[in-house]
């Protein structure tokens, strides 16, 4: 085979890579644009909304401007449900910090 070939095919697989991960951010972007958008018309809380995705595994980070008012174990259930809700891709794990 030669360079020139080589060349072309490594050029070719690095477009296909880079294609399929701008994919993957492009539907982590959304999530979180998602789940702000329920957590506010929902709950009424304007949040902070990160997303991690590790080896095929999602994690939901929430940072609320300030603590709950109640119960603090209810109001992180209700909002690990309207973010699992609002994202289309499975999320193992929503992290809640204020």
């Amino acid at each position: 085979m030669n360079t020139l070939l080589r060349k072309q095919m490594g050029i070719g697989l690095l477009l296909m890579s880079l294609g399929a991960s701008a994919c993957g951010l492009k539907d982590a972007w959304q999530d979180v644009k998602r789940s702000q958008s329920a957590l506010k018309s929902e709950l009424g809380i304007d949040a902070k909304v990160g997303v991690d995705i590790t080896n095929g595994h999602t994690s939901i980070a929430v940072r609320l401007p300030a603590a709950p008012a109640g119960d603090a174990a209810e109001a992180k259930r209700a909002i690990a449900a309207v973010v699992t809700r609002a994202c289309h891709s499975k999320v193992e794990r929503v992290d809640i910090s204020f």
